[in-house]
């Protein structure tokens, strides 16, 4: 393998989006604050020192909640009067993408063949279909389906779990970020192909498919704001990566851990997000008393069972050998003797 240093984090492009939440009063300024402060974070070269882009992303959504509960506090909000934000982030470090999210606002990878919903909502109905309380087509019947498990602004980052994912796109990629203005009833199935597969089948330019959708989003639904960003990548000769390197950089970027305590905001190492199939600590292992004692306990119950059907069958063939009663003065014959099993 050619010797390979790894990068030091910099500014790169990213993209966010950020929404109020219906039925919070300063939706508007808490989507903007929140969107303003994980862009300042990211583009500053000494919050990104010895980290990696996903726990950088991780920190800067701790950061933006913290900022929006000390405005809500410091200006006494209470319940629906509390600013709240959804927001959802993608973030382009040395050929990997860096997907992150709170909340119900949305991230689609649309491709000449297909389009895929890359986040999972942050919802009551997704919640009991992660957890395998229900099937989604049942769960998302409810009116409350919909209601938030979490969002910016709304509790404190010690009991909130961001989404960081990382992805490596093999081919050319359009990336839509997205608001449930656009999403709900599943409106970007509907348009896709329409709209954002001409970006790349046909070179049309992200801004025009972004005001179409935008267009869609107030005709079809129309009953909240919507906010839309379009990411084109492009992949080139001159972008090959050595699969080496990309291995390098896997090894060395952890995508999610507990937030660095270094960071501006400190959360505590229960606050990072888990991941599915994270392995148990040997802690969880039984001890050898613990096993010793279980056979001890199955040994003593399978010698209670064996002297039990000892006795019964033994009672059984007492009856057989007994003599049958005479009856009057002649002998009758003897009858075999039946076996009865006690019910």
């Amino acid at each position: 393998m050619a010797p390979f240093a790894l990068p030091t984090l910099a500014p790169s492009p990213s993209h966010w989006s950020a929404m109020d939440l219906g039925g919070t009063d300063g939706g508007e300024v808490a989507s903007r604050m929140a969107a303003d402060t994980i862009h300042r974070y990211v583009q500053t070269p000494a919050n990104l020192e010895g980290t990696s882009p996903g726990l950088a992303m991780q920190q800067a959504f701790y950061l933006a909640n913290e900022e929006l509960i000390e405005r809500n506090n410091t200006e006494k909000r209470l319940q629906r009067q509390r600013m709240g934000t959804t927001v959802v982030a993608a973030w382009m470090m040395n050929h990997l993408f860096y997907l992150g999210h709170v909340g119900d606002s949305r991230i689609y990878r649309i491709t000449p063949q297909v389009c895929q919903q890359l986040t999972v909502d942050d919802d009551v109905g997704s919640q009991a279909v992660a957890q395998g309380q229900n099937v989604y087509r049942h769960a998302v019947l409810p009116s409350t389906a919909g209601a938030l498990t979490q969002a910016l602004g709304i509790t404190h980052s010690t009991a909130m779990r961001p989404t960081v994912q990382r992805y490596f796109f093999d081919e050319d990629t359009v990336l839509l970020l997205c608001s449930d203005g656009l999403s709900d009833h599943g409106r970007v199935n509907e348009v896709w192909q329409s709209i954002v597969l001409p970006t790349l089948t046909q070179n049309i330019n992200v801004a025009v498919s972004a005001a179409r959708l935008l267009e869609v989003a107030n005709q079809r639904n129309g009953h909240d704001n919507s906010t839309i960003a379009l990411v084109h990548y492009r992949i080139t000769a001159r972008q090959a990566v050595d699969p080496s390197d990309l291995a390098e950089i896997l090894k060395s970027w952890p995508l999610s851990a507990a937030p660095d305590s270094r960071g501006p905001v400190v959360i505590p190492s229960n606050a990072g997000p888990r991941r599915a199939g994270q392995a148990r600590s040997s802690s969880s292992k039984p001890s050898p008393l613990v096993v010793l004692l279980a056979a001890g306990v199955m040994t003593a119950t399978l010698i209670a069972l064996g002297y039990g059907l000892w006795r019964v069958l033994g009672l059984a063939r007492d009856n057989c050998n007994r003599p049958q009663p005479s009856q009057g003065h002649g002998c009758l014959p003897r009858k075999p003797c039946r076996r009865r099993w006690p019910r």
